[in-house]
């Protein structure tokens, strides 16, 4: 039986939005991360306000209202918005909450130990940093802020974890062989051309070498799974600092 349900606020154009726009970044949703300064105040200025919000109440105070960036299908841009809304989605369609889900049938179903979506206390995890101008700064509570526990970029693993999701995925364990090439299959636009993006995947090459895998990076944090299939190789790397990693270094790794 069919699932509906209509969002309670207003996102312009969301009727033309599909699932598979927002899973590869096709939707033209806007994104407070990629777009909006104020989101970012909002983090910096009242951090324990904006660690409480559920992804339902940041998309109503940064994303309803707001236009489309483009035509959805028409070009690709990166909204974490989308993901929000994904989440949203598992939650109505499953009856659970997003990170019972997740835990339910991808975390525990691969005995993944270290990993978890949902909002919690962790000794161990590492502290993330920003640079100012007389050193380091810990940023943890601005992470938080920026989403500690939202299926946009709140999933906590370790090295470890992530190799062993990525053997699972890319060897046929966890979908079945017609869903991992859909998911791996390029997004396509309306003109014709191929999105950057596959449904959740980004499309990578590095020094010549095709991968597949994501990148992530927020507030003192930055994280990487690439997978390499012509070398059977995935790279994991973290850094407690932002700003995004080079594919030159991951290349050099590679080598």
């Amino acid at each position: 039986a069919s699932k509906q349900f209509r969002l309670a606020g207003n996102i312009e154009g969301l009727e033309k939005v599909t699932v598979r726009m927002l899973l590869n970044h096709t939707s033209g949703i806007n994104d407070p991360k990629n777009d909006q300064e104020v989101y970012y105040n909002d983090v910096k200025n009242k951090p324990v306000d904006m660690d409480a919000l559920s992804p339902q109440r940041r998309l109503e105070k940064y994303v309803y209202g707001k236009p489309l960036w483009f035509t959805p299908g028409t070009d690709t841009r990166y909204s974490n918005s989308g993901y929000w809304l994904l989440g949203m989605i598992i939650e109505k369609v499953t009856g659970k909450e997003v990170q019972e889900a997740m835990a339910e049938r991808i975390f525990r179903k691969l005995g993944l130990t270290n990993t978890y979506l949902e909002e919690r206390e962790n000794p161990e995890l590492s502290a993330g940093y920003y640079k100012v101008s007389d050193g380091l700064m810990n940023v943890g509570i601005y992470d938080k802020a920026d989403g500690d526990g939202d299926p946009g970029s709140g999933v906590v693993s370790t090295a470890s974890d992530l190799i062993a999701f990525s053997e699972a995925l890319f060897s046929g364990q966890l979908l079945s062989a017609r869903s991992l090439q859909q998911m791996l299959r390029p997004g396509k636009l309306k003109d014709g051309k191929d999105s950057e993006y596959a449904l959740g995947i980004e499309l990578w090459d590095v020094d010549g070498v095709k991968g597949f895998g994501k990148n992530g990076s927020s507030i003192g944090v930055d994280a990487n799974l690439i997978y390499f299939p012509a070398k059977k190789v995935t790279i994991v790397s973290f850094a407690n600092r932002g700003g995004g990693t080079k594919k030159e270094f991951l290349g050099k790794i590679l080598k």
